[in-house]
């Protein structure tokens, strides 16, 4: 961590024209603009909630079930869990057959 910081304090800071020209560089590398697309909320898998985490466990709610599960886990329906997250104010579980989150 230390030495990333210490990289981070020699990189010199950017105006927005070098900035502007940085982005103008990039386009011209792939022949198209770049252009901003909007933020996606994440896909989450229908009638499936994270009712709380402890530790590396968390607490899933599906349609008829309660599973307590970790990382590694398979559960019927989802598949197999590969992460346990928090995201910002939410708890998000990772699944071979996409996320599931706090409500």
């Amino acid at each position: 961590m230390a030495q990333i910081e210490s990289a981070l304090q020699n990189v010199p800071p950017q105006s927005t024209q070098e900035r502007a020209a940085s982005f103008e560089s990039a386009s011209s590398d792939t022949g198209r603009p770049l252009v901003a697309v909007p933020d996606t909320k994440p896909t989450t898998i229908p009638g499936w909630t994270v009712r709380e985490v402890y530790g590396e466990t968390a607490v899933l709610a599906g349609p008829d079930h309660v599973w307590s599960v970790k990382t590694g886990d398979s559960v019927p329906g989802v598949g197999r869990i590969d992460s346990i997250v928090r995201w910002g104010n939410r708890w998000i579980v990772a699944t071979s057959a996409g996320l599931i989150s706090t409500e």
